[in-house]
């Protein structure tokens, strides 16, 4: 109890203030600690997959740390798709599972399973505690501070610490002895973390962008800027003020979250517009592509088959984000430094008239696809997407996408904002798992009303998120779009063999 205690008060002043607690006793020493720390937040979650995605949509909107408390056994085991999630976008979640203690691993006792390491190379941390008498509480503190730091740089991600205790588990009070009072008497009487950890910043050298990458730039006849995923207010602003000194076509992906902000400066509807033979073969020399992943497959493809001189990327994780291998210099987003940076180093961005090709097709796409959208006689997914992403821009809603088809019709069809919207998905391994979860949290570290857009199996997967739903107090409107499963399989080869697809698709 003395170091479950310890450990949640350590996670708190390291802005770790909010926990997922999942049902089971082997975890109670850490459930109980919660529960008695007046700074920390908590809500109980039924299932461990629908917690873990819990803590995901909350650390999402927060930018923080999340823990999560479970049970051992496969109790721990259930948070792996969360922990995939989070590896693969970036997200800041502290796993603290409970264990039996050594003795009992590989003996046949109930329950008892191996969890050290069980996370492998998905987590950026895994440590054990074996909570006893003789334990060096300082070394506890610096392993959580360190956890905590590991869990935010150098990028986010989950961490795994595991907890073996040993019975009994619970006391009705936690005895802190002398030597541990004196040990700690520093650390009692401040509210720091045991160790601070300084942020670290990864900025590229100024003679770098001048020498470099601005003469590219300021030279380019014919560029193209594609914008993905942004996470945050800062990064979206810093992007959008590069993009306003440039006269090059901007396509921008619905997770971008900068649409509102460019509308007099991008291209509408450029999926549809690649299609069009007199941009099969156009040529680019550069592109500069800013933030994370594109949600457009075939923008991906397009990227890939115009064989540009210069592949800029700039965004705000260390990973490589090159699935074509066509890129030729990465940058780090670093909070916008470095387009903060960029945009005092350009001097002439060309501004010829090769957006003008893009524009007449765009009106022409815009046209066309609003005039069909709205003589549509039945509900169709373009017209819920762009109805629901227009309502949620004038009623202040933040909005929460699923996969397949639902984030790409909003990719293809979301361009009509009357405000900005909050908008977040889970991108990061792109599973139909944990939604409703995920956007339940990311309603609650909002503390704001939202609207989910979701598939049929995505909902009948994670239909035990809608308990979170009824416990956070904050509206959030559901909207299922029952495709019977195949809405995005219809566009693949398999829609040829009627039979097979109808039954297994």
């Amino acid at each position: 109890m003395l170091v479950s205690s310890l450990v949640i008060e350590e996670l708190i002043r390291n802005m770790c203030n909010f926990f997922c607690i999942c049902p089971g006793f082997r975890s109670a020493p850490l459930a109980v600690s919660v529960a008695q720390n007046k700074k920390a937040s908590s809500i109980v979650c039924y299932d461990e997959r629908s917690a873990g995605f819990f803590a995901i949509g909350y650390a999402k909107s927060k930018k923080l740390p999340v823990g999560v408390i479970v049970t051992s056994g496969t109790a721990v085991a259930n948070l792996f798709p969360a922990i995939i999630e989070a590896k693969y976008d970036n997200i800041p979640i502290i796993i603290l599972s409970a264990d039996r203690p050594n003795e009992s691993i590989d003996s046949g006792l109930n329950q008892s399973i191996n969890q050290k390491n069980l996370f492998g190379s998905n987590v950026n941390w895994f440590c054990e505690f074996f909570p006893n008498e003789h334990d060096n509480i300082k070394h506890i503190l610096s392993n959580v501070s360190y956890a905590c730091f590991r869990s935010l740089i150098p990028e986010c991600g989950p961490i795994h610490l595991n907890f073996a205790f040993k019975e009994p588990l619970i006391s009705t009070k936690v005895f802190v002895n002398c030597n541990i009072k004196k040990e700690l008497n520093c650390w009692f009487r401040s509210n720091k973390p045991f160790t601070k950890y300084c942020t670290l910043k990864i900025n590229p050298l100024k003679s770098e962008i001048n020498s470099k990458i601005a003469p590219i730039l300021n030279y380019t006849d014919k560029g193209l800027v594609v914008i993905g995923q942004l996470n945050t207010l800062c990064e979206i602003k810093s992007v959008v003020k590069l993009c306003s000194l440039f006269r090059w076509p901007i396509f921008a992906s619905i997770l971008s979250q900068t649409r509102y902000f460019l509308k007099f400066n991008i291209i509408s509807y450029y999926e549809n517009i690649l299609d069009y033979m007199e941009f099969k073969n156009i040529k680019i020399t550069t592109v500069l592509h800013l933030g994370g992943k594109l949600v457009s497959k075939k923008l991906e493809i397009f990227l890939k088959n115009i064989t540009c001189k210069n592949y800029i990327i700039i965004n705000s994780t260390i990973k490589r984000h090159d699935p074509n291998a066509i890129v030729t210099y990465k940058l780090p987003l670093e909070n916008g430094y470095t387009c903060d940076l960029l945009s005092k180093s350009l001097i002439h961005v060309s501004r010829n008239n090769f957006k003008k090709k893009f524009l007449m097709q765009m009106h022409y796409c815009s046209n066309f696809i609003c005039n069909i959208i709205s003589k549509e006689s039945k509900l169709t997914e373009p017209f819920i997407i762009k109805t629901l992403l227009h309502f949620a821009s004038l009623n202040n809603y933040a909005l929460y996408l699923g996969p397949s088809m639902i984030i790409r019709d909003a990719d293809m069809f979301a361009f009509d904002f009357a405000k900005h919207v909050e908008i977040s998905s889970n991108r990061g391994a792109s599973g139909i798992d944990g939604i409703i979860s995920s956007a339940s949290g990311f309603a609650c570290g909002l503390k704001k009303k939202l609207i989910l857009i979701l598939g049929d199996l995505s909902f009948l997967h994670d239909i035990n998120g809608l308990s979170l739903v009824y416990i956070i107090h904050f509206q959030i409107i559901i909207i299922v779009i029952n495709n019977k499963g195949g809405g995005i399989f219809s566009f693949l080869d398999i829609v040829k063999y009627k039979k097979i697809f109808n039954r297994y698709f």
